[in-house]
């Protein structure tokens, strides 16, 4: 516990360095929503695979994240089933508590990151705080754990039957085929048909992108220019129950492999 804890002082000094010290333009002045959105890939008026390419570098502290605690049930996993596994069968039990703690890790992360800047940020801009910002940025967190904790898990199972270099690359593949496959999408140039936003809604990726997100009170001039209007409640609903999904899968590998039998870090 104490090994990964350490790690999320990375929240802190990525909040710093990315979200506290950078420039924000804005002609209507900085408010909440704006310093959200400016830090996770901007205001997004064309969508494609090297525009996402280029504003990835702003979940550069969530891929580090994912990177630093793809192998925690992993590592724990290895120990535990010479130690434990040899006098306790409740291997699902046990996976699912330490997704729980993993769930735990996530969620002090994201909001360390998203908030640690904002002292800096106030004493730098003008920034404006009303109820929209302060739901929007509750909303926000709930969503990028949710997504952040998603891909960090499945990294996670992947260690865990192939071991921890398949794992990394794997994991990252299936990032990139995920920002691909919606194909490319501009403001003025593409029809905005409902297979389209059918394809963006079921899109585990999108669901963490603010910009293509509809928000009560909140302009387009800030999210949504694409006019994708994924729903902020059915991004919560998704990624629950595709997480569900992944530990249900993660409690099936759990009960039938053994590390013992089959450590992939010595192949």
């Amino acid at each position: 516990m104490k090994y990964y804890a350490k790690f999320l002082l990375l929240a802190v000094g990525f909040s710093i360095i990315l979200y506290g010290l950078r420039s924000y333009m804005s002609a209507d002045g900085l408010s909440i929503q704006h310093y959200i959105v400016y830090n996770h890939c901007g205001e997004l008026i064309k969508f494609t695979t090297a525009e996402m390419v280029l504003r990835i570098r702003n979940l550069l502290p969530y891929y580090t994240y994912a990177i630093i605690f793809s192998t925690y049930i992993y590592r724990h996993f290895c120990y535990s089933s010479v130690y434990i596994f040899s006098r306790c069968q409740k291997r699902g039990w046990w996976f699912r508590g330490e997704a729980v703690k993993l769930l735990g890790y996530t969620v002090i992360y994201v909001i360390l990151l998203n908030i640690s800047a904002l002292p800096i940020v106030m004493m730098r801009y003008q920034i404006s705080i009303d109820n929209v910002g302060v739901k929007f940025l509750v909303v926000h967190i709930l969503v990028m754990s949710l997504w952040l904790y998603g891909i960090t898990i499945f990294a996670n199972i992947l260690a865990i039957l192939f071991g921890s270099k398949v794992m990394v690359i794997g994991t990252f593949l299936l990032q990139i085929l995920l920002f691909m496959s919606v194909g490319n999408v501009s403001v003025g140039e593409t029809k905005i048909t409902k297979i389209l936003k059918i394809k963006f809604n079921l899109n585990f990726n999108m669901q963490m992108l603010p910009a293509l997100h509809k928000f009560r009170g909140m302009n387009k001039d800030i999210i949504d220019g694409l006019g994708i209007s994924i729903k902020y409640q059915w991004s919560v609903l998704y990624m629950l129950i595709v997480n569900v999904i992944i530990i249900a899968i993660g409690t099936v590998i759990i009960n039938r492999i053994d590390i013992i039998d089959t450590n992939k870090e010595v192949d």
